[in-house]
């Protein structure tokens, strides 16, 4: 079977298909334009250990734009907590209860500054419009 055939039977989306069309797996893998892509063909493939290496690839992720968060938020540990809580629990070292109370405490930071970064960008779209403070009516 080729990798061509696999992509059908799999259920790969038309743009993908047509994408590799051309292609090797080699080449496919190496230069494909969508981390999506790359995500959807792990989780169709199911190789040994997948889940284990998905939870670590997103912890590697979460991990990149964690200096970020922590330029605006720089005590708040509970992100790098739950980070490190995702790796232990895909290698078994803490279990689903523990990684669910750092995902939990990493999702209340998140929603936090998400409502942080919203009242910025709400404030800045108002500036955009009013660069200064509209005066009160009947005001000289």
């Amino acid at each position: 079977m080729s990798i061509h055939s696999d992509l059908i039977r799999l259920g790969a989306c038309e743009k993908a298909r047509i994408w590799a069309d051309d292609k090797d797996e080699a080449v496919i893998w190496a230069t494909c334009p969508h981390t999506e892509w790359m995500f959807w063909w792990i989780g169709a493939t199911k190789p040994d250990g997948y889940e284990r290496d998905l939870r670590c690839i997103a912890a590697d992720i979460a991990e990149m734009v964690l200096p970020i968060y922590e330029i605006d938020y720089p005590g708040d540990d509970r992100p790098r907590k739950a980070i490190a809580a995702a790796r232990d629990y895909a290698h078994g070292r803490i279990d689903a209860s523990a990684r669910a109370a750092a995902g939990d405490a990493a999702w209340d930071a998140a929603g936090a500054a998400a409502r942080a970064a919203a009242g910025d960008a709400h404030r800045d779209i108002i500036r955009k419009y009013y660069p200064t403070m509209p005066k009160a009516k009947g005001e000289a």
